[in-house]
């Protein structure tokens, strides 16, 4: 009966220790979506769960032309959430624009409008994280 026992409750603790951390590598899971603008520049959109009341998001604007000014707006559900200018800098003619954002309950859609303030050219795109 004494083995039993034991047995029973190492089950239970071998099983609390890998529930436990089922969310913290949820937390860490990242959604990455890519894409072309409207001319020959490209874009990424990293998301990230930093804890259970963060998000990270990264936009990345890869022109390949150097001393362009972007304007950059970021959403989430709908709301703008972040804004400002970026240039983009040597070597490669890219820029990242980051923001830390609160993690809202259920499902949060990140979006992301830049504009090349030169050309006039248009990135645009978006990704989900489900809380």
């Amino acid at each position: 009966m004494t083995r039993r026992v034991i047995a029973l409750g190492g089950a239970m603790l071998i099983a609390v220790t890998l529930l436990g951390t089922v969310p913290a590598m949820a937390r860490g899971t990242d959604v990455i979506k890519s894409g072309a603008c409207d001319s020959a520049t490209s874009w990424k959109l990293k998301i990230k769960a930093e804890d259970p009341a963060a998000i990270q998001a990264e936009v990345e604007i890869d022109e390949n032309v150097v001393g362009h000014t972007w304007r950059v707006r970021l959403l989430q559900n709908g709301e703008v959430v972040a804004a400002g200018q970026r240039v983009t800098l040597a070597p490669s003619g890219s820029f990242n624009f980051n923001r830390l954002l609160t993690d809202t309950p259920g499902r949060d859609v990140i979006r992301f409008r830049a504009v090349n303030l030169a050309t006039g050219e248009i990135c645009k795109g978006g990704a989900s994280l489900s809380g």
